[in-house]
């Protein structure tokens, strides 16, 4: 199966729109305050897209997996409870989905794989965060080389702004 990694486009939309809604039903039924209240909303997708932040995984005519990815400071992770590894510039992960059906298959691994290269290309490392409770991003973090740095709160206004995070980093 051929993967091809790009940009996203506005005709992707529906695609990460409905694995966007298939996390935040996952998350809800677990029980985890990530992804819920309308965050990431269709505007903000829409908005990564046309910064040219979002990138896709897309076998056939099928997206598989997105993400946002941002080369400015994030301001989330201006204050860590920790140290990061480094204070080198770096890039940051965002908003990352795999389709339900293709969950289990490495994707999740292989979009970071890309990521990192384009990071690795701006002479970048890594940032990123999750949920206490999403496990399976925390294994997957771990099980492609992230380390854990400490707590982040969310500052961006929106209804996940003030919530804890587990921060990470990978330096390429």
């Amino acid at each position: 199966m051929e993967i091809e990694f790009r940009q996203g486009k506005l005709e992707d939309l529906p695609q990460i729109m409905e694995m966007i809604q298939q996390a935040q039903a996952y998350f809800s039924a677990k029980g985890i305050n990530q992804w819920q209240g309308g965050y990431p909303s269709q505007e903000r997708i829409r908005q990564d897209i046309q910064e040219k932040a979002a990138w896709v995984l897309r076998i056939g005519e099928e997206i598989v997996a997105s993400a946002a990815f941002f080369t400015a400071e994030e301001p989330s992770y201006q204050q860590i409870q920790g140290a990061w590894h480094t204070s080198s510039p770096y890039a940051s992960i965002h908003r990352m989905a795999v389709r339900e059906d293709w969950k289990g298959q490495g994707l999740a691994g292989r979009m970071l794989t890309q990521l990192e290269a384009l990071a690795k290309e701006r002479g970048m490392g890594v940032r990123i965060d999750t949920h206490r409770e999403n496990l399976s991003m925390r294994r997957t973090l771990e099980k492609n080389g992230y380390q854990y740095c400490g707590i982040i709160y969310l500052v961006e206004p929106g209804p996940e702004q003030g919530q804890e995070r587990l921060a990470y980093d990978y330096i390429c």
